[in-house]
């Protein structure tokens, strides 16, 4: 990549850990009026990504790259456009610039990392695969509905087809051109792969890598990450997920073989979703778009539900803000989640035992109904928590939709606690049931990109290099 190597040596350490905790939250709002942040010159925002950088706060994650400037379109007071081609000069035009950024249409995803199994069982789907044992010729074939039993045993990997066995430390699948290899897992619903996998064993447990186009794996991700019908909210979903793809490809765990887990690790990718062409559709209509801010792929940052406002990053996470990141009123586009609004009973003496304390008050920001601190009765004085900290010890012991996010306030009633509260993650960035309401209410994808990353910039990726 263009960029520098120091900035991403500096973000890898961020993107490693990203959505680990990607349920965080908290809100700021741009004051009254001011819709288009101005826009730094490329040091100050270099200063900006770095300080990001040192942030010891988990973010569920994404990119880095260059240029066309979102400007935020007018809109009415219920949100709807006031005049899109007053302020896109791409309204009617489907025209993006290419910059020269070197990338990889390759993208190597780590299978079942929350659950690596220790035996697996392969089938070829639609066409014939081929199995190569450390890298010799290949040695066998399987046709469809054939099985290919696979199992860890130290750092060995034994295969077994019919009542041919092999063993070795490293085995490559390849499927034929418009073939899939389903993987069975004894623990998930079967799954179906396009490209190629390599097989491993570590620590008597399998790994797989998949080998799979930078735009198959957008396609699955979609689909992953945001069931929805709309295609317009899918080309969304599409374009924030290639961004962080691109961006992490070759740097967090290349060390390890890989770029990508399929898991909140990184970003949820299920293989190929054979019954759902419309996630494969949303991919293929943004092929190669990806967000960016002063030439470099930002961190799209998203969640389910805001609950009808959107957070600043400072908010939630430490270091400095994000100029795209700024939080924003969202009109109630997502109040048909069903997250949109929870409440939450538990008894005071539970949460007491919980937070060793004998009372508990939360500081809400101002005009905001975010949780920015809680306060935590001790003797004679006061223990102070994070808001994001305090729900995620919370959800630790009542379940991640306990508090769903730190958009509530708390009520005491004898002796239980009352949590009222909207939305459903972190709060930052992209709402995805918004994008969904906006999407419906006739907003075009690009809009939506607009209005949830604020003055960042559209661009498309070159031609691979060979």
């Amino acid at each position: 990549m263009s960029c520098s190597r120091s900035l991403h040596a500096q973000l890898f350490g961020l993107a490693s850990m990203m959505a680990v905790i990607f349920w965080m939250t908290c809100c700021a709002t741009l004051p009254e009026g001011d819709t288009q942040p101005p826009k730094p010159d490329p040091a100050e925002a270099e200063a900006q990504l770095k300080a990001a950088a040192d942030r010891s706060d988990l973010i569920r994650l994404h990119g880095i790259f260059e240029l066309y400037p979102l400007q935020r379109p007018a809109y009415g007071s219920s949100g709807e456009i006031a005049d899109e081609s007053a302020t896109d000069p791409l309204a009617d035009s489907d025209e993006l610039p290419t910059h020269d950024i070197s990338w990889n249409p390759i993208v190597r995803v780590n299978l079942f990392a929350m659950n690596p199994p220790q035996q697996l069982t392969l089938q070829a789907h639609e066409g014939n695969i081929a199995v190569q044992a450390a890298g010799r010729p290949a040695q066998l074939t399987a046709g469809p509905g054939e099985p290919l039993q696979l199992q860890a045993d130290g750092n060995l990997v034994i295969l077994q087809s019919g009542t041919r066995q092999t063993e070795a430390g490293q085995f490559d699948i390849h499927t034929e051109a418009s073939g899939l290899v389903r993987a069975i897992h004894p623990e998930k619903p079967w799954r179906y792969y396009r490209g190629s996998l390599r097989i491993e064993a570590r620590n008597n447990q399998l790994q797989l890598i998949n080998y799979v186009t930078l735009e198959d794996y957008v396609s699955s991700v979609v689909g992953s990450e945001m069931n929805f019908m709309n295609p317009e909210a899918l080309k969304v979903q599409a374009v924030i997920s290639r961004t962080y793809a691109v961006w992490n490809s070759g740097r967090s765990t290349s060390a390890a073989g890989y770029d990508l887990n399929d898991s909140v690790l990184n970003q949820v990718y299920l293989g190929e979703l054979i019954t759902s062409p419309r996630f494969r559709e949303a991919a293929y209509a943004t092929s190669g778009e990806v967000l960016s801010w002063s030439g470099e792929l930002i961190l799209a940052a998203y969640h389910s539900t805001c609950g009808g406002q959107t957070a600043a990053n400072e908010t939630v996470w430490s270091g400095a803000p994000l100029p795209w990141l700024r939080g924003a009123e969202d009109f109630g586009s997502c109040s048909a989640s069903p997250h949109f609004r929870w409440r939450f009973e538990v008894p005071a003496a539970e949460l007491h035992e919980l937070f060793n304390t004998n009372g508990i008050r939360v500081e809400n920001g101002s005009g905001q109904d975010r949780a920015s601190v809680v306060y935590l009765s001790k003797g004679s004085g006061y223990e102070t928590i994070g808001a994001n900290a305090f729900r995620l010890r919370f959800n630790q012991r009542y379940g991640t939709l306990a508090l769903r996010s730190t958009h509530f306030r708390l009520e005491e009633d004898g002796e239980t606690y009352i949590f009222e509260g909207r939305g459903l993650g972190h709060g930052i960035g992209l709402c995805q049931w918004g994008a969904l309401g906006k999407a419906e209410a006739g907003w075009n994808y690009r809009d939506i990109l607009r209005f949830y990353y604020n003055g960042a910039d559209l661009s498309r990726l070159p031609e691979p290099q060979p």
